[in-house]
């Protein structure tokens, strides 16, 4: 039978790594493994190299111990044109001077300050945005670690300002009635006094023992603040504001200022959620003494005191008894609260006065935690959610920062919700969103006009209309129902969201016709079933390895790097960190390994000059930035590699030959430098090649041929000395190799030679099989 003959020419890869197609539909510019091995935008393949620069920093191991929350965050607007890389390591915020205006840049000797956080902050993995030149910081944390911000006073010095994000209560407490339940009124009086002086205790009469407001034993006195004393006083006979009363055995004095009724049987450790929710509604205590002790009973929590006014503008309790307020709640809000104090004894009216810890003890709220944020139309987005162990379903935004940030704090409207008059919202109010689809709010991210809200379950966006946000005008919809598997994966690109969940990578961007955002998986025909698990393969992310993978776009080679490696609350495996890398104009995935040589724990991009990844190292008490410029080789020689994928020239039946491979390489040395005595070349490079038929996977197949050296000069000179100039000529290296064996399809495999660099051009095969091929 006659013999064939083909010649191919490969020089493309740009498809980078595929686990997604079958051994026999491969696509032909894709690879079926690759390590190590940086695609470049060209389309050839070169063997990854690194560099490290040191960096300052004071009391590393102290702060980092076992508590392993390492974080970075490129701080671009803290003022006076200034740029500064944040490290997070554990409890300290380190500082670097990015210096952008440099035209080289080493991290080395920038270290500017640092600022100690506390114990409270050991395991909380920041959240970072900025405004007003100040740096904002939420944690995860309850009361004992608050969100915060960061300002830039003088070259070394920064200032920690924490701050307590406060709400209207507009969900009132379940005080076990019905909306439009009434009951008889028959318990006790409180006095509210102000201007006391010292305490009244526990067990003594008021005035005397026969006059004044109050007479018997077994009063109770509860504290309110620093110069207000509540007394609980066993009468309901109605008592005269203003007064003087004076304790029996403190001789503590104070002013009466105002009485309020005690519902229930009350005693000094109960909770007195009905009276809480009236009050929340907008009762005030001279209202709510004048109809309960006029009436003899409890206003309902449908009753708005308001609707009881008279002509002359005087609250009438009989009035107010006759309207019909049917069985729909009263408005709510009129008390605020810290939401991370977690109880409403925080619970206070824009008085200032806390009364309402004196009316019978306040429920528990169920702390929240706030964790993410972001910043968007000139507020602090936070999300936030009830404890125990909940980030979500809420998203907190503060009314339009001020400059000196004095309204950080207040994500709720200025006016009161229960006043009769002036109760609208305003547009610079903050407030809170409930997505109530959402489980576990992971991150928050601002873009365009609204914001996105990543949960476990999915991601929503909050947008606002074209003429911006307010309360009063935004949309709430579903973008899509993968979630995000970890907050520091997303990364913006190119006005695209790209970000890990558990289906794959996920990119957000806008549709062309609606202009709304879309979700792709990239992964998808990739390495979907790399990612998923659904292949085994070395870089396959374990579910832990997905919770902590972060990531950083490098927007001069276009490039988005994922770092991942088993992370626990206290704990990070570093030799197992791997980094997946996505080249967003080819759309081809490539991996590194970090493991041989540090540990990755974050990367930032500082605009001009490329990737920095972030190593902390326990054991030399360090903090270094690893680049991908330098001069070492990463991993070894049997972890830099990558195959190709099954050529079979469209014809899975004949048996084929690859009589000759022709190997292109670019030429790396580049001079001369004397070892041992000897003259050698600089910067050599070295390549092995070995082939694979039959699609098989193992040595023991006997369908692999030998391992063979395929980079090789086509000249020798040999210099006098290392100063000889360099002048070799050929800057391209062509080699012609035999490849030994036969099958349906062939693969061939390239590896890294010890200490030695490559860069692979492209290849041609010469093809031989019987028939036609």
């Amino acid at each position: 039978m006659p013999r064939a003959i083909a010649t191919k020419q490969y020089h493309d890869f740009t498809g980078g790594l595929n686990t997604d197609s079958t051994k026999l539909n491969f696509p032909e510019n894709s690879l079926v493994d690759v390590r190590n091995i940086i695609i470049d935008k060209s389309g050839k393949l070169r063997r990854a190299k690194y560099g490290e620069e040191a960096a300052t920093a004071t009391s590393l191991s102290e702060s980092y111990s076992s508590q392993r929350r390492v974080n970075t965050y490129v701080w671009r607007s803290a003022g006076s044109l200034e740029t500064f890389l944040v490290v997070q390591v554990a409890d300290i915020l380190y500082f670097y001077d990015l210096d952008l205006t440099a035209t080289s840049y080493e991290v080395n000797d920038n270290y500017v300050g640092e600022i100690d956080l506390g114990s409270s902050y050991l395991n909380s993995l920041l959240h970072f945005s900025e405004i007003n030149d100040k740096l904002l910081c939420t944690s995860g944390g309850s009361s004992t670690a608050p969100p915060f911000y960061i300002e830039h006073i003088a070259p070394s010095t920064f200032t920690k300002t924490d701050f307590y994000p406060d709400i209207r209560d507009f969900e009132g407490a379940d005080d076990g009635y019905a909306v439009d339940e009434q009951r008889d009124y028959t318990g006790d009086c409180f006095l509210i006094l102000s201007g006391t002086s010292g305490a009244y205790t526990d067990a003594e009469s008021i005035n005397g023992s026969t006059s004044g407001v109050g007479v018997g034993t077994g009063l109770s006195t509860i504290s309110t603040d620093g110069t207000t004393r509540t007394i609980r006083v066993t009468t309901t006979t109605k008592m005269t504001l203003g007064e003087t009363v004076t304790g029996a055995v403190s001789t503590s004095t104070g002013i009466l200022e105002v009485q309020i009724p005690v519902f229930d049987d009350y005693d000094t450790s109960a909770v007195n959620l009905h009276l809480y929710n009236l009050v929340n509604q907008g009762w005030g205590p001279v209202e709510l003494t004048e109809y309960t002790l006029d009436q003899n009973k409890e206003p309902s929590n449908s009753m708005q005191w308001i609707l009881g006014k008279d002509t002359s503008d005087l609250f009438d309790p009989d009035l107010l008894d006759k309207q019909d307020f049917g069985s729909a709640e009263a408005p709510k809000g009129r008390v605020y609260y810290s939401v991370l104090a977690g109880i409403r004894d925080e619970a206070r009216l824009f008085n200032g006065i806390k009364y309402l810890q004196s009316v019978g003890g306040i429920a528990d709220l169920a702390g929240y935690q706030i964790q993410a944020s972001t910043v968007a139309a000139g507020r602090l987005w936070m999300s936030g959610g009830r404890l125990p162990g909940s980030h979500g379903k809420k998203v907190l935004f503060t009314q339009i920062l001020k400059d000196d940030m004095s309204n950080v704090d207040r994500c709720y409207q200025q006016q009161d919700p229960t006043a009769e008059d002036f109760n609208d919202l305003l547009d610079n109010d903050g407030g809170v969103i409930e997505i109530k689809e959402a489980t576990f709010i992971r991150a928050l991210k601002n873009y365009q006009n609204g914001v996105l809200v990543f949960s476990t379950n999915g991601v929503w966006m909050i947008d606002a209309s074209d003429t911006g946000f307010t309360p009063n005008n935004y949309s709430v919809r579903k973008i899509t129902e993968h979630g995000a598997t970890s907050a520091k994966s997303i990364v913006e690109v190119d006005g695209a969201i790209v970000y890990w969940s558990d289906e794959g990578i996920i990119a957000l961007a806008p549709n062309p016709e609606t202009g709304y955002l879309t979700a792709t998986d990239i992964t998808s025909g990739k390495i979907n079933s790399l990612y998923t698990g659904k292949e085994s393969h070395t870089f396959t992310p374990t579910y832990d390895e997905k919770l902590s993978a972060w990531g950083a776009y490098d927007s001069v080679e276009k490039k988005i790097y994922w770092g991942y490696s088993k992370d626990t609350v206290f704990s990070r495996d570093d030799s197992a960190m791997k980094i997946m890398v996505f080249n967003v104009e080819q759309g081809s995935f490539s991996f590194l390994d970090a493991a041989y040589t540090y540990g990755l724990h974050g990367a930032f991009d500082r605009d001009h000059d490329g990737i920095r990844f972030l190593n902390v190292s326990v054991t030399a008490d360090t903090i270094s930035f690893i680049n991908l410029k330098g001069d070492t080789f990463l991993g070894t020689t049997a972890n830099c590699y990558f195959e190709t994928f099954h050529e079979n020239l469209g014809d899975t039946v004949r048996d084929k030959a690859a009589t000759w491979v022709l190997c292109q390489f670019e030429r790396t040395e580049d001079g001369y430098q004397t070892v041992g005595g000897g003259t050698v070349f600089t910067n050599p490079s070295g390549c092995n090649m070995r082939a694979k038929w039959e699609w098989t996977d193992h040595a023991d197949a006997n369908r692999w041929s030998s391992s063979e050296q395929v980079y090789r000069l086509p000249r020798l000179y040999v210099p006098t000395g290392a100063s000889d100039p360099f002048d070799y000529g050929h800057t391209v290296i062509t080699t012609k190799n035999k490849v030994r064996g036969h099958g349906k399809a062939i693969s061939l495999r390239f590896e890294a030679e010890e200490d030695k660099d490559f860069v692979l051009l492209g290849w041609a095969a010469v093809y031989t099989g019987s028939g036609s091929v």
